[in-house]
């Protein structure tokens, strides 16, 4: 059967295979319910590609729903024609040109689809089920000879790699699966080969990405395995991989939140814990300090009583930001809770460096607050502990700068404290006399 439309479109190819012994019978269309069709009448059915109204791909996935001894055949002025309008992995036997006919190929074409179709038709019920099973599965999934050449790509993996399922067969598994190291960027040897190599199942390490042919990356999880056959001797080996960019970054952000502030998004008291325990002993090694600034916001219940929790929150997350901007990259604003800040100062020279610190923050937290159509103004109160001085660990460390905060407060406010109070008077007036 013949399907064109306008019918004259097929007229060289139904006289080819009139004179080769075929009958034919020609159609302008087929019927949307293809049951109405006796389709076991025929051994071959032809589809040229420019029929009117014929969406191509789908006629011919349901031609092989309702009768898979029936071979389908797509015809075409050229072969590029013909891909450009059906996928290889349509079902389609074969496609027919007129270049096939000018070299009176079409009859061998016939004969060969009509006999694939029968052979694929005959196939076991498990083989088939296997066949399905592998196109409609979630995961890439890429075989290879013995020699190290591609036999097969679903259609997850041709869309992962970039590759079509034709582009990509006889090409070494190299060329078609590439992986990098996510931190190296450097190439991944090939784990299908490594499963021959070794005759058992592969992984490789976490962090791998695929390159695809276009350009694009995908993190994947990757297995392999050998491919044996009845003898149990290797023949091939077959890998599979899985897009987990999603879950890497679901993993990222429930880390994230882990260890953040929901609030203002600045480090927890966990996080802090951990970037002040790294800094003590890069301070101890290399001889250096490290401050601690606790900051509590001066008058912010009353804030939050007369506004209302959304502007406290507003005022909290405003105070957050300047903070951050004044201080260096390699320095730690963290919220401990409530109106409590903790500043970690990673690298410091000497006391008068933390203590810099503290009057620019001061500084930076006196401009009024624009929080929707409110301009609020709110201070802080500042304890300042310094390693080794005041402690050597995290703990004694946090516990005097907030006890020096305290003092702060009882000062009236709007200023800071040094852990040890007698020391931070005379640095008071040292600094004045030299101020004036």
């Amino acid at each position: 059967l013949v399907v064109s439309s306008p019918a004259r479109q097929a007229g060289g190819i139904v006289d080819v295979l009139l004179r080769s012994d075929f009958e034919v019978e020609i159609a302008a269309a087929l019927p949307a319910d293809l049951a109405r069709l006796d389709l076991h009448r025929w051994a071959a059915i032809v589809l040229h590609v420019r029929t009117t109204d014929l969406a191509l791909e789908a006629t011919i996935a349901a031609l092989r729903r309702a009768a898979p001894v029936l071979a389908v055949v797509v015809y075409g002025v050229e072969r590029a024609e013909c891909r450009s309008r059906v996928p290889s992995t349509s079902g389609a036997q074969a496609f027919v040109t007129d270049r096939d006919m000018s070299a009176g190929q079409v009859p061998r074409i016939m004969r060969d689809a009509i006999a694939r179709a029968r052979c694929q038709a005959a196939e076991s019920a498990p083989a088939r089920l296997a066949r399905d099973v592998l196109a409609a599965i979630a995961d890439g999934v890429l075989s290879a000879d013995r020699l190290g050449r591609v036999t097969y790509l679903n259609a997850v993996a041709a869309t992962l790699t970039g590759w079509a399922l034709d582009d990509a067969v006889g090409r070494r598994v190299e060329e078609v699966l590439v992986i990098i190291d996510e931190r190296t960027r450097l190439r991944v040897p090939d784990l299908l080969g490594r499963a021959m190599r070794e005759d058992r199942r592969v992984e490789p390490q976490p962090g791998a990405v695929l390159l695809n042919r276009h350009g694009h990356e995908y993190f994947v999880d990757q297995v392999a395995a050998p491919i044996r056959d009845g003898g149990g001797h290797v023949v091939g080996a077959v890998g599979t991989f899985r897009d987990v960019g999603k879950q890497r970054m679901a993993a990222r952000h429930l880390a994230h939140r882990a260890q953040h502030d929901v609030l203002t998004d600045l480090p927890n008291r966990a996080l802090l814990a951990e970037r002040a325990n790294n800094a003590i002993v890069l301070a101890r090694r290399h001889g250096r300090m490290v401050a601690l600034l606790y900051v509590d916001l001066d008058g912010f219940k009353c804030i939050n009583d007369t506004y209302g929790h959304w502007v406290g929150d507003q005022l909290l997350v405003s105070t957050a930001q300047r903070m951050v901007d004044g201080v260096r990259a390699s320095d730690t604003v963290s919220r401990q809770g409530g109106d409590e800040f903790v500043i970690l100062l990673s690298e410091v020279d000497c006391v008068e460096d933390a203590v810099g610190s503290a009057r620019k923050l001061l500084a930076n937290l006196a401009p009024a607050h624009r929080l929707g159509r409110r301009h609020l103004s709110s201070s802080a109160s500042i304890g300042i502990s310094v390693y080794p001085a005041h402690g050597t660990t995290f703990a004694a460390l946090l516990s005097q700068a907030d006890a020096a905060m305290y003092a702060a407060k009882r000062a009236g406010g709007n200023t800071f404290r040094l852990a040890d109070e007698g020391r931070h008077t005379m640095y008071l007036a040292r600094t004045e006399a030299h101020d004036e």
